[in-house]
């Protein structure tokens, strides 16, 4: 384990930038992308000042109706801009930033990518906060002049967030558009002080000197409330980590309308209808809806289900149906 300090510094004043840097920043090849390179021509004055042009960019792509997804469509690398910016319009950050770089030099403004992290703030723990690989980003800094390099954020730029089904794929962008159950809210929290129990831990541990050891043990021989809570601290620690472990070894659902039929697929094993190995799930339904008495529910379900999977783009008002429909199957067997 390590630990690594960092500082930074607010306001801070840079040296006069070299011309051969900002002279590398503005290159670009307009011929590559002339859709974008004409329409930005026909959108921003580039006789204008710099951050008069840089605020215009930013108009520029909320105009476009772009949309952030962390499973984005297929562009046309030989044209990306064109192909991001007017065909397929779905992309994720590094998508906006190197478009809004290279965008940005066909303007006449020097710019470049910068990657890191942006955190997402509901992670925090008093002065803690919990980043993740999965929080990764892209952004871009304009050359503006009589200020320096400024930072811009691209993807704030998009009309709406594609977020995934799969709770995992989340980060900060799509956090907000994902529909968390409370047990998943719950769990997100416990991990949160998991982990924050594991950073305190280990911090504690590394500056761990002779000169704690002494203080802590003669606070652990002199003081009975701190012994107590001491005591009670390594017993919650445990009780967390074996719970977390439980959590963490419960099948999760990546795809929710094979989960749902999981539940049908039991139910109607209960009735003594299983599904046949290498039987698909079209000819085992249509099996099971000729042998009992729950037929119409049975049929309903095969078609829900491969309208879903299969023909109307996972639409979410077919899944709710479908879970409806397994609720009164449910129920029906239940009844008798």
């Amino acid at each position: 384990t390590y630990i690594y300090e960092g500082r930074s510094t607010l306001a801070y004043k840079l040296p006069k930038e070299d011309p051969n840097i900002l002279k590398k920043a503005l290159y670009v090849d307009t011929d590559r992308d002339p859709k974008t390179y004409n329409a930005l021509l026909r959108s921003i004055n580039i006789k204008a000042d710099d951050q008069t042009k840089a605020n215009a960019l930013l108009s520029f792509f909320s105009a476009q109706d772009l949309s952030y997804s962390l499973k984005p469509k297929q562009i046309d690398l030989e044209h990306p801009l064109d192909s991001f910016l007017f065909e397929s319009k779905v992309g994720y950050c590094v998508h906006f930033a190197s478009s809004f770089a290279t965008a940005a030099r066909m303007i006449g403004l020097p710019s470049r990518i910068v990657t890191g992290y942006k955190a997402d703030r509901s992670n925090a723990i008093n002065n803690y906060l919990l980043i993740k690989e999965a929080d990764a980003h892209a952004w871009v800094e304009i050359y503006i002049q009589g200020k320096g390099w400024v930072r811009f954020e691209p993807t704030s730029t998009a009309s709406r967030v594609l977020a995934p089904n799969n709770p995992q794929l989340s980060n900060t962008y799509t956090n907000a558009s994902l529909r968390l159950s409370t047990m998943q809210k719950l769990f997100k929290q416990a991990n949160i002080y998991y982990m924050y129990t594991r950073y305190v831990i280990n911090t504690w541990v590394i500056h761990y000197s002779r000169i704690r050891q002494m203080s802590l043990l003669n606070d652990l021989l002199n003081n009975t409330m701190f012994l107590l809570k001491f005591i009670a601290s390594i017993i919650g620690f445990i009780l967390l980590t074996v719970i977390s472990f439980v959590l963490l070894q419960r099948k999760r659902c990546s795809d929710l309308v094979l989960c749902e039929m999981e539940t049908v697929l039991t139910l109607l094993k209960k009735e003594g209808l299983q599904r046949k190995r290498g039987e698909t799930m079209f000819d085992f339904l249509h099996r099971a809806g000729k042998n009992t008495q729950y037929s119409d529910l049975i049929k309903e379900i095969n078609r829900l289900y491969h309208l879903y999977k299969y023909a109307k783009g996972q639409d979410e008002q077919l899944l709710v149906r479908l879970h409806s429909k397994s609720l009164e199957l449910k129920q029906a067997i239940k009844n008798g």
